[in-house]
């Protein structure tokens, strides 16, 4: 079973939201024992500590360390998809071209 939970802080009333997921469905509603509750409570305290740890290091908070992450996977994506497109664009107008020979090509021969 994976698991993952967030803090949310921006309510008057802070709160964590879990969510677990398994890699094959083999049930649709979970009941905790004593012990897997105080397990998930360490590893859930744990993960938050590393968190505020990680922050305290950046000198920033966890809402701008996932905003700055949010907006570099945006513009990771927009790069990615331009390049697709531009390869894309590449490739149409050199489909009238033949191959290069062997010796043109910058990978090297493999015999």
């Amino acid at each position: 079973m994976l698991w993952t939970a967030d803090l949310h802080t921006n309510t008057q009333h802070p709160h964590v939201h879990l969510l677990f997921m398994e890699k094959e469905h083999t049930m649709d509603r979970a009941k905790f024992t004593q012990s897997d509750m105080k397990y998930l409570k360490r590893q859930l305290l744990s993960a938050l500590e590393r968190r505020q740890s990680y922050c305290d290091r950046l000198e920033t908070s966890a809402d701008d360390v996932f905003r700055n992450k949010d907006q570099q996977f945006r513009h990771l994506m927009s790069d990615v998809e331009q390049s697709l497109l531009d390869n894309k664009t590449s490739s149409s107008q050199n489909s009238s071209k033949p191959f290069r020979k062997e010796e043109e090509c910058s990978m090297p021969h493999i015999t």
